[in-house]
């Protein structure tokens, strides 16, 4: 998708409504950042709110949805199942079956890392990983393989996914990684998973939740292709990030608490920065983010162009990666 229908809308008092302006300007703003290029530059926009509910949550739908029209090798999810120990229990999510393996061996080809898995006591599966590595997931607990797999069923993509997404198939069986999100864990649920949004065809209302787009791993069942990831604000600071997100195209800093306690961990991510004016935390943020600016960096890069809903501040530049 690469733009936003017109005919969204949302569930309020039993009453489908249309989606207020300032809700799409934050799904406008979110697509903007996932289409703007790193180079040696990274962007960094803090805006300052009246209120932070469901801003954070918007703008990471804007992300996904963008992220949805590309295709991308994640190097660092390469990397983190390339590091795996043999034996590690995984999904191989095809578009049409889930088969349940173990991580035999890892071996070069013709110049290419492949992976052997094994699927079962007599049969395994072999192929190149850089390609493949999206349908690749690390399972959530060991497993005993059967003597003969014919695998699963995959997540059946809904309506409302098929009508918001160019490829819904890929979209739910293949990760991708199009932002983290470091906030409050529970607000953020009850935001993703207890809004209902609609979206209006040529015969029926469509409803969806945002979760169904965000596809956030930490609301998704065990073993799901996932979009977005989720880091507790609560993290302690000193906590060594997981390799699989070391390098998000967008982090989004739900808070002033978020942004103070963890801004530091990504330094090759763009990064935006949700602050409400009634956080005691706000006016540290602000002056942390104002030191930031003062040391910006210059670039030729074209400026970003948006609208943001009345009573919004924003400061936008550039760092040096």
């Amino acid at each position: 998708m690469t733009h936003i229908p017109s005919s969204l809308g949302y569930i309020q008092g039993g009453r489908c409504q249309p989606l207020p302006t300032w809700c799409t300007q934050y799904i406008e703003f979110g697509m903007q950042i996932a289409q703007t290029q790193r180079g040696k530059t990274r962007s960094i926009i803090a805006l300052a709110l009246p209120m932070r509910a469901y801003a954070s949550m918007f703008v990471a739908l804007g992300t996904v949805l963008a992220g949805s029209n590309k295709s991308r090798i994640s190097e660092e999810y390469f990397q983190f199942i390339v590091s795996q120990p043999i034996g590690t229990s995984v999904v191989y999510q095809t578009k049409n079956r889930k088969l349940r393996g173990v991580i035999e061996r890892f071996y070069d080809k013709d110049g290419q890392i492949h992976i052997c898995i094994s699927t079962g006591k007599r049969e395994s599966i072999q192929f190149r990983l850089k390609e493949n590595v999206s349908k690749l997931l690390i399972a959530e607990r060991d497993f005993r393989l059967p003597n003969y797999q014919k695998g699963g069923k995959v997540e059946l993509e809904t309506d409302f996914i098929k009508a918001c997404i160019e490829e819904p198939r890929s979209f739910v069986t293949q990760t991708q990684l199009d932002c983290l999100i470091v906030t409050q864990l529970s607000l953020f649920r009850i935001e993703a998973t207890e809004t209902i949004l609609t979206l209006e065809d040529s015969k029926n209302i469509l409803q969806g939740k945002p979760q169904d787009i965000l596809r956030a791993e930490q609301l998704l069942g065990a073993n799901e292709a996932y979009r977005c990831q989720i880091l507790p604000v609560s993290t302690e600071t000193d906590l060594d990030i997981p390799l699989e997100i070391q390098n998000p195209p967008i982090v989004i800093f739900d808070g002033s608490n978020a942004y103070l306690r963890h801004h530091p961990k990504w330094l090759m991510s763009h990064q935006i920065v949700v602050l409400d004016r009634t956080e005691r935390a706000f006016q540290d943020a602000v002056d942390n983010v104002n030191q930031r600016y003062t040391r910006r960096t210059e670039s030729k890069q074209g400026k970003l162009n948006f609208d943001l809903p009345y009573g919004v501040d924003a400061i936008i530049f550039q760092d040096e990666i």
